[in-house]
């Protein structure tokens, strides 16, 4: 079976579950991933996925990574598959080059988008209304006649020797927070956090920001213009590995939350536009916060997007209590 996902990294981890309960599936034997170049070594990670085709659009290249020998051989061509699985909507176009790329997949069988399962975008992005589905389930709707056993939590392979290598960085008692977003109507405000880590530090926690994407530095950068609090960008892999070790992370809902999630930690998701049913990270022993309906001053939204409540409203002192619930759940 080939997955087939490129937009967006939160998106593609989110596969990691349904991914993960194939691998387990007496229904299946093995589950290939064809994604970007720039999450492959993070996808490779996972214990569930043979192999990860990464195309490098900017080079017109595919490269097969080896889920466990961690070995690349570059040039690949992908076979034929049973069953091939396009999660994509179209409603981010994904342009003639991945289009052509993905049409001339070899399947006996495509489910995803090319089926009547997704009969629109706007469907996908509306689907937990009433219905309370996460994303995850969503996905999984489209090859549920091949699983038999429960969707797992999708998480990665991390390592106790990586996992003791980043704790060396961390100060004591950490917590992650992730400024950044992709879009503006998804982060909450610099002062938010700012003040959220003067609540934690006057509590004997140790704020550490971190991002990673160049559209995560201008916002760690105004948090940090705000109050002297250490940051850390770095790769995807290594920031994964720092929230395993530190065990707990707050951020705005974006695909370092579903990276939080998969790496083991405890998150703090704060909602702006994004329907937490859907959205919310994967799994138990996370908290939720969303903010109250009404107008806001959002600029870029979809209409679907803007009907959501707005999260700049959230308090720290609110962000702060479920941190607080979280770390005595942990102890």
């Amino acid at each position: 079976m080939l997955f087939v996902r490129f937009l967006a990294f939160g998106d593609v981890l989110l596969t990691m579950p349904v991914i993960e309960a194939l691998a387990r599936s007496e229904n299946v034997s093995h589950v290939d991933l064809l994604t970007g170049a720039e999450y492959a070594d993070d996808l490779r990670r996972s214990p569930w996925v043979r192999h990860v085709f990464a195309y490098d659009a900017r080079i017109g290249r595919m490269h097969r990574h080896d889920g466990r020998s961690r070995h690349v051989e570059h040039d690949s061509e992908i076979g034929e598959y049973d069953v091939v699985v396009d999660l994509h909507t179209r409603a981010v176009p994904l342009g003639e080059e991945l289009e052509a790329l993905i049409a001339g997949l070899r399947g006996h069988r495509r489910v995803g988008y090319a089926s009547p399962f997704s009969p629109s975008p706007a469907d996908y992005t509306l689907a937990a209304r009433g219905r309370d589905e996460h994303a995850v389930e969503y996905y999984a709707r489209s090859v549920a006649d091949l699983i038999d056993v429960p969707l797992g939590n999708g998480s990665m392979r991390i390592t106790e020797a990586e996992r003791a290598q980043a704790a060396m960085r961390l100060p004591p008692d950490p917590v992650c927070m992730a400024p950044g977003a992709r879009y503006p109507w998804k982060r909450w405000p610099a002062e938010s956090y700012a003040k959220l880590a003067g609540l934690l530090a006057a509590e004997g926690y140790s704020p550490l920001l971190i991002g990673q994407r160049p559209f995560d530095e201008p916002y760690v950068r105004a948090v940090r213009r705000l109050r002297d609090i250490p940051a850390i960008m770095d790769s995807t892999v290594e920031l994964a590995n720092l929230m395993a070790a530190a065990g707990l992370v707050i951020a705005n809902n974006s695909g370092l939350t579903a990276l939080a999630a998969a790496s083991g930690a405890q998150v703090v998701c704060v909602h702006s536009h994004t329907l937490p049913a859907m959205w919310r990270p994967w799994g138990d022993g996370h908290a939720n916060l969303t903010g109250e309906p009404g107008p806001c001053g959002c600029v870029g939204p979809a209409p679907h997007d803007l009907a959501t409540p707005c999260g700049k409203g959230i308090s720290p002192e609110d962000v702060f209590g479920a941190v607080i619930r979280l770390s005595r759940g942990r102890s």
